[in-house]
């Protein structure tokens, strides 16, 4: 029987919990749900682990919150939860609002704050060279004989008046 001591990771809390819980359907089994910045785990009662031995029913569920796409408060009391599959908890029926508010509050903090930012070791910063000088002699246009304005983007003697690069 593991215990929700062993399961968490550094930084992350208990934020909600309940005993009892049963998971998926009226007679299924029945654990210890956890609600934490980071994942919601399912630990089922160790006799449910010794009657369905490698079944689902015997085993932890935990599901990361960035994995959760929908919560929503089922019927008979259940807490819907989808990930990349659906699951129910049914937790007390005048718990089960305060349950789904939990979990959506925990997420949209989650979201807001983002993965962990990685620093990075340094940090090498790219300053573009500086446009050349506008050369010093004044130039004429060949066609019109007005001067002519030097483009840097371009490197070229424009002409305003043709409206053609010389």
């Amino acid at each position: 029987m593991v215990k929700i001591e062993e399961l968490l990771t550094s930084g992350e809390n208990i934020i909600k919990k309940q005993s009892r819980v049963m998971y998926e359907y009226a007679g299924g089994p029945t654990g210890d749900l956890y609600l934490t910045n980071m994942r919601l785990i399912f630990l089922p009662k160790k006799r449910w682990a010794l009657l369905s031995p490698g079944a689902l029913l015997g085993k932890d569920i935990i599901i990361s919150l960035q994995g959760i796409r929908l919560v929503s408060k089922g019927s008979f009391g259940s807490v819907k939860v989808q990930s990349d599959k659906d699951h129910r908890f049914f937790v007390k029926l005048w718990n089960t609002s305060s349950w789904v508010d939990t979990i959506q509050q925990t997420l949209s903090s989650t979201q807001r704050q983002g993965p962990p930012r990685q620093q990075p070791r340094f940090q090498q910063s790219y300053n573009p060279p500086p446009p050349p000088p506008p050369p010093t002699n004044v130039q004429h246009c060949g066609n019109c004989g007005r001067p002519l304005e030097f483009i840097h983007k371009y490197n070229r003697w424009y002409c305003r008046t043709c409206q053609k690069y010389a």
